[in-house]
């Protein structure tokens, strides 16, 4: 029996430490393309940073009947852009999928016909650039806002996806609606959101922490930090920055150090400890 349990315990490790999720995230930049250039083609997305939350107040495009077009209007949207996600995928992991969530409707128009269509569901890489396969659905939108799902936990989005990449924040997700219909409708969208799924090559003793046992102050800080943990003692301090790159590394063995951060330039970094039970990342804002 104890042997049977053993082995169960085992695979449930096994299981922790090679599958696992950031998200969804909600994006914290939003625009639109050819933003207040009333000739370019396409729909204006008005009050486009509505996209950035889940609270029912949307960001619109009035679309033309299909398949008219004139200045500063079409029957199909501009590019409504969204951006800087705020993940932190460690450095040495592999991306495995990208689920993305768009919430969104039509107003407007009669009833029947075609109505509003995705055009493009697309991933944009760090520099903005649109990567990767359009996951455009051919399923018409409802008069109800609900949230449309592109991708999956295995889904790659014909990209190739690195954490530093991910954790930039120009990484994010391209949005373009048009108007199937004879009637003029508006698209409508509250909020899209991305959870990432990812494999991190790490053994039974480097297990991601969930924990709290680690302390980093003061945070925000300056010019230097105190990491203490209060349970297990420190085997190394390992910092990243935004783009998943590593900027200092120290080996230690004690449950709480100084460390100087004087020399880094002010922005975002994530802190990783590991101990005898595994690892455990923090985020730092840096003065």
């Amino acid at each position: 029996m104890k042997k049977v349990l053993l082995s169960i315990a085992i695979i449930s490790v096994s299981i922790i430490s090679n599958a696992q999720t950031q998200g969804p995230n909600s994006p914290a930049a939003a625009t639109e393309s050819a933003n207040g250039c009333l000739a370019c083609p396409g729909s204006d997305w008005v009050n486009y940073t509505n996209a950035e939350a889940n609270d029912n107040t949307n960001t619109t495009s009035g679309l033309l009947a299909h398949p008219n077009s004139g200045p500063g209007g079409a029957f199909f949207s501009r590019y409504l852009y969204v951006s800087n996600f705020g993940f932190t995928i460690p450095a040495t992991a592999t991306i495995t999928g990208i689920l993305t969530e768009v919430k969104r409707n039509y107003s407007g128009g009669s009833v029947g016909g075609l109505g509003v269509k995705d055009s493009v569901v697309q991933l944009m890489d760090s520099l903005g650039v649109r990567i990767g396969t359009n996951k455009a659905s051919n399923t018409p939108w409802t008069g109800i806002s609900t949230y449309a799902t592109y991708g999956n936990s295995s889904d790659l989005w014909g990209a190739t996806l690195t954490p530093a990449a991910i954790n930039y924040s120009g990484f994010g997700v391209a949005v373009m609606a048009k108007n199937m219909s004879a009637s003029i409708y508006t698209a409508d969208i509250d909020h899209i959101r991305v959870t990432v799924y990812y494999s991190n090559p790490v053994g039974t003793n480097e297990i991601m922490s969930q924990s709290s046992d680690v302390s980093v102050y003061p945070n925000p800080a300056t010019s230097e930090i105190f990491i203490k943990n209060n349970t297990e003692t420190i085997q190394s301090i390992t910092i990243f920055d935004a783009q998943g790159k590593q900027v200092m590394k120290q080996e230690i063995k004690n449950n709480e150090t100084k460390l100087n951060i004087g020399n880094l330039e002010s922005g975002i970094y994530f802190i990783e400890t590991k101990t005898e039970k595994g690892v455990e990342r923090k985020k730092l804002v840096k003065k």
